[in-house]
Parts: structure tokens; sequence; C-alpha cells
């Protein structure tokens, strides 16, 4: 059962994901607004899920025993497939041969095996994803140039061009500079 304290945590974590986003997209161009990045996860079939997820990492950073019910490991590995199909900012979007979940179902931060195609994401995704991946970075205390490195070959491939931008954006999005 999903309580009020993890309904809180989940507005106030993933709002403020949402304007990390925003803030390293600024890097880039101070007027582009993705307001919308990430809305999927305050809907159906998404939010309760998103909600439970969230609360494990959130009890996972603090050292506290939590379990997510064992209904609810379908419906977020369901909910995670239909965030990565249906968010631009995510190579498997891209990828018209991925028809089942490419995301490792027992843990969704190593990679499953499946290598999606990227290579026909567009130039705006990308800097989306980059955004994404340095707003994630700052929350979890990484770095975006080794998620990077870890996971493109290995979980998606995009062509040298794209691997090129990439690394260029993550430098200049994570750098201290202000544009």
């Amino acid at each position: 059962m999903i309580t009020n304290e993890m309904r809180r945590h989940f507005d106030k974590r993933t709002n403020r994901h949402i304007e990390l986003v925003q803030k390293y997209i600024r890097k880039i161009n101070k007027r582009w607004d993705i307001a919308g990045h990430d809305s999927s996860k305050f809907e159906a079939p998404e939010k309760i899920p998103y909600t439970y997820l969230t609360w494990r990492y959130k009890c996972n950073r603090e050292n506290t025993p939590y379990e997510v019910p064992e209904e609810m490991k379908d419906a977020i590995h369901d909910a995670t497939y239909h965030h990565v199909k249906n968010n631009r900012h995510h190579p498997e979007c891209w990828d018209e041969n991925i028809k089942s979940n490419p995301i490792n179902k027992d843990n969704r931060d190593t990679p499953s095996g499946v290598i999606v195609d990227a290579t026909k994401m567009p130039v705006t995704a990308i800097i989306e994803m980059c955004a994404d991946w340095c707003a994630m970075s700052e929350e979890l205390g990484g770095h975006p140039a080794k998620w990077a490195k870890d996971n493109i070959g290995v979980r998606w491939n995009f062509d040298k061009h794209q691997i090129e931008y990439i690394n260029h954006l993550i430098e200049v999005m994570w750098s201290n500079d202000e544009l």
C-alpha cells in the first residue's frame, strides 16, 4: 500500500529531477523548456509503480529495509518499459525492433544483454537524454561520462558522430561554466 509519505517523496523527487534536467538543458539553450520531461511518470500506467520504485531507491540509499510488494515487481518492469518506449529522451523509443522490455528485470540499473539501436535518435532527444544523465548523476553522486562509458555499446548502440556529440554535451553540461 502506498503511504502519503511515499507519495510526497515520489512527487518531490520526480519534480526535483525535472528541475535538474531543465538546469542542464539550459546550459545548451537558455530558452528551451522541457517541462514535459518525465510527465508520464505522473500518470497511469507509470505513477503507482514508479512511486514504489522511487521509495525503494530512497530506502536503499538510507540503508532502510524495504521490499517492494511482490505484486508490484511486474508492474514496475511494465511501467519502465512504457516509460522508455514513450519518452523521446530514451534510446528505446527510437528502436522500432524493440517489441519487449529490454530493461533488466532483476536490476534495472545494469544491462540486460539486449542492445538497443539508438542510431535514429535525433539531436534534440540526445540533448535531453544527456541532461537526464547529468541530472541522475547529480542526484546519485555519479558522473555522466562514466554512465555513458559503461552503457554505450553495451546497452545502446549509437553511431560514431552521436557518441562524439554525447561526449561533448556531457562535457559542456557537466562543467561549472555558465554559458
